[in-house]
């Protein structure tokens, strides 16, 4: 009779189950529907995307035991959705919740990710019908250089207390021969553009905007051309530097990487420009990051700009700050 108390007792025979090795759940399962669902407890609260959806789609007596167990879904880099723009992720995230109503945490891994966070977002379970979401999101920053009709902050969800991070690359095209690119509505920006790449003599408008527009990146990936409208160098005396420190410090900023580009014209073995490494640091240094960002130059240009030049770019930027703060 004892024994058969403690077999009928939820809490006991879920601590009984966690001495069975999970090859041997199986022996369990299969003793009657009571141990089947206090083992389904314990075998699938914690499951992946793929079983989540499968067991979602059921309509079955098992598939509702396997519902009501499930406590924590993780997702990768594999499972949707696949665009990582914020809708998309607030639906696969509203998706989980309504579907499984014991869900405690749910989380999208991704191997893409760079710096601290390796993941798209995580959701967590605070009261009943009240969620906390960590969100990563990449944005096309071609777009909303050009078009920004509202905040992305501004967007609310019911049920859901969402805390934003954002991943912002600007890719440069990989051949000079693309449709123009205008940046319409940014003072200072959408004269001279001639493709997605910056001219370099924009850097303090860039950098003004970015920090005015987008608090909390966490990535930053620019790519600046050091080539006018005309194909000839940009003239290091045009090169401007932020006035002062921009209002919002982008305290979340793990990395910010520049991209140099410059046209087949001026390539060459003897073909040098002196890079204006002071200039560029002091606008990047305006950004107001922590000391542990990590600040890269990549020159994918033909043109010969300096030894060393994003270790160079690191210091110098980490040294301006110092004096700064």
């Amino acid at each position: 009779m004892n024994a058969r108390k403690v077999y009928e007792t939820p809490e006991l025979f879920s601590g009984i189950l966690q001495f069975v090795e999970r090859r041997q759940f199986w022996r369990v399962l299969a003793l009657e529907r009571s141990s089947f669902e206090a083992a389904a407890r314990e075998l699938w609260r914690n499951v992946n995307y793929q079983f989540a959806k499968k067991v979602i789609n059921e309509h079955t007596y098992r598939s509702q035991v396997y519902k009501n167990s499930i406590r924590y879904v993780t997702l990768t880099d594999s499972d949707p959705p696949v665009d990582k723009n914020e809708a998309s992720q607030i639906d696969m995230i509203e998706y989980l919740i309504r579907n499984l109503p014991l869900l405690i945490r749910a989380e999208k891994r991704s191997k893409l990710r760079t710096g601290k966070r390796k993941y798209d977002w995580i959701v967590d379970k605070l009261s009943e019908g009240q969620y906390k979401v960590d969100l990563l999101c990449d944005l096309p920053l071609t777009e909303n250089l050009s078009l920004r009709p509202r905040s992305v902050a501004d967007q609310q969800y019911p049920g859901l207390a969402v805390s934003r991070t954002f991943r912002a690359v600007l890719e440069a095209p990989k051949d000079l021969r693309n449709p123009v690119q205008s940046l319409w509505g940014v003072p200072g920006l959408d004269d001279g553009i001639r493709t997605s790449r910056f001219g370099l003599n924009k850097i303090d408008s860039v950098i003004t905007y970015i920090s005015e527009t987008f608090p909390n990146l966490y990535h930053l990936e620019l790519p600046f051309s050091i080539n006018g409208p005309d194909h000839n160098f940009i003239p290091v005396t045009q090169i401007r530097v932020v006035q002062s420190l921009t209002t919002n410090r982008l305290n979340n900023l793990e990395r910010v990487v520049i991209n140099i580009s410059s046209t087949q014209f001026m390539s060459g073995r003897d073909v040098r420009y002196p890079f204006p490494l002071e200039d560029v640091a002091a606008n990047l240094a305006a950004l107001g990051a922590n000391e542990t960002c990590i600040y890269e130059l990549r020159n994918n240009s033909p043109t010969f700009i300096g030894m060393d030049m994003s270790r160079r770019l690191n210091k110098e930027v980490h040294d301006i700050q110092k004096i700064q703060r």
